[in-house]
């Protein structure tokens, strides 16, 4: 409820809300990002199909149908950016983003908000781990300015990006580094598990966690303690410092044998 944001391309516009749309409904606002956005990039999109990635399926659905029944007010606005766009020679469609894919726009919506899905270690601490294991190239679960490697996979499409949603990959045979939101680690390990891909995965020394006796299972070696420290860990864009990193107890984890690590006893359950 801060502000909106939009990215296209290298492109970002983002603003903060007028205090006369403040008390407006979510979906009012979310077309009304989509204006914003769209009025920003203009000069990039005239005369070009534009197909809008937003987080807010109501919104997509009465871009792609002109209007709708629910809301009469929605449908007037959606109609009024619709003409606008006929206006500029710009054909317009919609399509759903989950929210956990829309990263860039979130964070540009919120400013200076703390994003739990954006945490990434700082050069210092990764250096902790690529002294006992060959450094992959590959950086799962990233952004533009969160990677740590040369290349990267997005949650939302980007152009820098090698690849786009981690999760979707095939892993077979894939040398990566993975630091994942939290949230995610369940899925991670299941996928790790059926293709075993040679991962560093950087996770949490949770042992009450549904998904540890598993990453214990498929660890190669014990995992190794990456002493992170305040300032270590840190979102990526504003640099802001996680309040008390070492209560996470991050540890770097080697999931297969054909890495290069420091010979050392299996973790045991």
């Amino acid at each position: 409820m801060t502000g909106w944001g939009a990215h296209l391309a290298d492109q970002t516009a983002s603003g903060l809300w007028d205090l006369s749309l403040a008390p407006q409904h979510i979906n009012m606002l979310e077309l009304e990002a989509v204006s914003l956005g769209l009025r920003a990039f203009l000069p990039l999109l005239g005369g070009s199909h534009v197909q809008v990635h937003t987080d807010n399926t109501t919104v997509a659905a009465y871009i792609n149908r002109q209007g709708g029944t629910r809301s009469q007010k929605l449908s007037e606005s959606a109609c009024r950016l619709l003409v606008w766009c006929s206006s500029h020679n710009i054909l317009l469609s919609a399509k759903y983003l989950k929210g956990t894919l829309n990263v860039l726009a979130d964070a540009l919506s919120r400013g200076d908000k703390v994003l739990h899905s954006e945490w990434t270690l700082s050069h210092q601490a990764l250096d902790r781990l690529w002294v006992q294991v060959d450094k992959p190239c590959i950086d799962l679960f990233a952004t533009r300015f969160s990677t740590r490697l040369p290349l990267f996979v997005s949650p939302f499409p980007d152009p820098l990006a090698w690849a786009v949603n981690a999760l979707d990959l095939d892993w077979t045979n894939l040398q990566a580094y993975a630091f994942p939101p939290f949230c995610l680690l369940g899925k991670v390990v299941r996928k790790v598990d059926l293709e075993k891909p040679a991962l560093v995965l950087v996770a949490p020394l949770w042992p009450s966690q549904h998904w540890y006796p598993d990453l214990l299972r498929l660890a190669v070696r014990p995992p190794i303690p990456l002493g992170v420290r305040r300032g270590d860990l840190l979102q990526p864009r504003s640099g802001v410092p996680h309040e008390n990193p070492q209560a996470l107890q991050l540890h770097g984890w080697i999931l297969s044998e054909s890495l290069c690590v420091v010979p050392g006893p299996r973790p045991q359950l």
